[in-house]
């Protein structure tokens, strides 16, 4: 009996490999990942685009709704455990599904075995269902809808669409076969986008990794001096890179003097007057915001000046922005400021504006200014033509300032940065770039090419 088993052993063949899958499935699978590839690799952009403050682009309009979404607690969550940013990781998953369907057409050609390739390819496509699944929950858990982000789930979609029709039985013991090799093509488009995604722009710019030992500073003077150097001792190697960065670009700027303000936040006389050129939606005007709220909170109030302009994204109100927004709150928040910035409620109104931009209405700027005017007074000077003069205004200043993007600062007439630590070690220098203490910074990093 055991010499029959050793011969019936010994005459099983090979099992043939199918049909499937049919070369027309397997260019279809290339040129979507090829598709999602290219879309990723266009949000990666507009990702260091709004981080550098240029105003989000979703497709359909809506740019705040992707902003919220590429920015939301999620996606910042992932970007910081891995490296890559959400949008890297789309780069990723289409590397890899570009890569395994082509391999196996090519072993195919040839005539050597390719099932285990196409194996991985079914392994990468269902990731790929499972990844849309996980990252549309996290969409519509950040209450928006981003509509850059749905094309990149129906590219993935269709990717798993198009292999589902060459599946055979046994499905899950197919996919499973090839979920190492898909694994090995997956960690290989990770190192190689490992180098570009250390480099992409976070929150700040500069994320250097050396470490600064703490700053032997000159001897302190003044007040101002002392402030300025707790602040630089206090802060980390990569926002003191940040700062030294912030600060070179402020000293190659060009120095025009200031207008004359219509309304400053604290006193004419100020050494520093900052100047800020805002949109109501925009988060990253909200940030700011908020950090000048905290350094008119913790610093002498002689010490600058604040005057707020506006500058709307939206093309209703705007010759600048080449789209309409969807949101005209835009150009009636812009207008509610402006009629309100000589009283002494501004900046709370503002703040309040601020704080419920993701669901701000024309309604609800009425309802926060009726604590402080009447609903027919504000509407009144909103289409008063002063008002509308005073916005173009703002409008034309700013786009003679160079302006790329909100929120655009100036200082005493020449951009500066929106960067927390820039603003609050400007103030405290007194608007001078080459204070004593700041010859201790690290060298500043040169300024990224720009491509026309």
């Amino acid at each position: 009996m055991t010499k029959k088993r050793r011969t019936r052993r010994k005459r099983r063949r090979p099992r043939p490999e199918t049909a499937r899958p049919r070369v027309r499935t397997l260019d279809a699978a290339v040129a979507l990942a090829g598709a999602h590839a290219f879309w990723a690799l266009i949000q990666w952009k507009e990702l260091l685009a709004a981080r550098s403050g240029a105003p989000a682009f979703c497709v359909l309009g809506g740019g705040d709704a992707c902003e919220v979404v590429v920015n939301s607690p999620f996606a910042a969550a992932i970007e910081r455990w891995t490296v890559l940013p959400v949008a890297g990781w789309g780069v990723v998953w289409s590397l890899a599904a570009i890569a395994l369907p082509l391999w196996t057409r090519i072993q195919r050609g040839r005539g050597r075995p390719s099932a285990a390739y196409w194996s991985a390819t079914l392994a990468t496509a269902a990731a790929g269902a499972a990844a849309v699944v996980v990252l549309a929950a996290a969409s519509l858990a950040s209450g928006a809808l981003c509509t850059n982000c749905a094309i990149t789930y129906l590219l993935a979609v269709a990717y798993g669409a198009v292999c589902l029709r060459d599946l055979e039985p046994p499905v899950v013991k197919q996919v499973a076969r090839g979920l190492p090799i898909a694994a090995a093509a997956t960690l290989a488009a990770f190192l190689l986008l490992l180098y570009p995604g250390i480099q992409t722009s976070r929150a700040i710019r500069g994320q250097s990794p050396a470490s600064i030992r703490p700053l032997e500073l000159p001897p302190q003077s003044t007040l101002g001096d002392r402030d300025l150097r707790s602040l630089l001792q206090q802060l980390p190697a990569a926002e003191l890179q940040a700062l030294s960065d912030a600060l070179a670009a402020y000293a190659r700027g060009a120095a025009v003097p200031p207008r004359p303000p219509r309304s400053l936040i604290g006193p004419a006389f100020a050494p520093v007057r900052i100047t800020e050129f805002s949109d109501i939606l925009c988060s990253h005007c909200a940030d700011l915001h908020e950090t000048l709220a905290t350094i008119r909170r913790t610093l002498p109030p002689e010490s600058f000046a604040l005057e707020a302009r506006q500058f709307p994204l939206d093309a209703a109100c705007n010759p600048h922005v080449t789209a309409m927004m969807g949101k005209p709150v835009r150009c009636t928040a812009a207008k509610a400021l402006i009629c309100a910035e000589e009283e002494p409620y501004f900046f709370d109104f503002a703040s309040a504006l601020f704080e419920r931009q993701r669901t701000l209405t024309e309604k609800n700027v009425y309802a926060l200014a009726e604590p402080y005017i009447a609903r027919e007074k504000l509407a009144a000077c909103m289409a008063a033509p002063a008002t509308q003069a005073k916005l173009s205004d703002d409008i034309a200043w700013a786009m003679q300032t160079g302006l790329q993007g909100t929120p655009h600062v100036l200082v005493n007439g020449r951009t500066g940065s929106a960067f927390a630590p820039f603003l609050r070690a400007i103030v405290l220098a007194g608007g001078d770039a080459d204070q004593p203490s700041f010859s201790q910074l690290p060298a500043a990093q040169p300024p990224p090419s720009r491509r026309n």
